[in-house]
């Protein structure tokens, strides 16, 4: 693991966990206005059709895919070298970070998303590491 610059990894799960947290909260809350100006009011009937609709589920997917990408590109460009394995290691930490809040509860996510999400960070990072090499300039 030589060259490999925890800085530029920290930063970019940083971007990735933290934007994807406060995207998600702020989306959770803008969901919950939509659906009592529905005349939804209980707690108990928010959730359930907070979990029942997969449309929540695909948004907070994209959400989450789009901070991935944006933190593994800055993990690349900030390491200025071995691009695709900063990126890839933001990746490999997103899935950690996932799994362990999935072992906390699986019952919240419908039976697609977690492995739809996992199997795409890797390839998601790893192709965004590999964009933000062809992007940057000869050394």
């Amino acid at each position: 693991m030589s060259n490999i610059s925890i800085k530029a990894v920290a930063i970019g799960v940083g971007i990735d966990i933290g934007g994807t947290f406060l995207a998600g909260v702020v989306f959770t809350i803008v969901y919950t206005v939509v659906l009592m100006s529905q005349g939804v009011a209980s707690p108990a009937d928010l959730q359930h059709r907070m979990q029942s609709d997969q449309s929540f589920y695909v948004v907070s997917l994209i959400l989450g895919t789009g901070f991935l990408v944006g933190g593994a590109f800055a993990a690349a460009r900030i390491a200025r070298a071995r691009e695709v394995a900063h990126a890839g290691l933001v990746g490999t930490v997103a899935i950690v970070i996932g799994a362990l809040i999935v072992f906390v509860d699986t019952s919240m996510y419908p039976s697609w998303y977690i492995p739809v999400s996992f199997g795409m960070t890797p390839p998601v990072a790893l192709l965004t590491g590999y964009v933000a090499r062809r992007l940057a300039k000869p050394r």
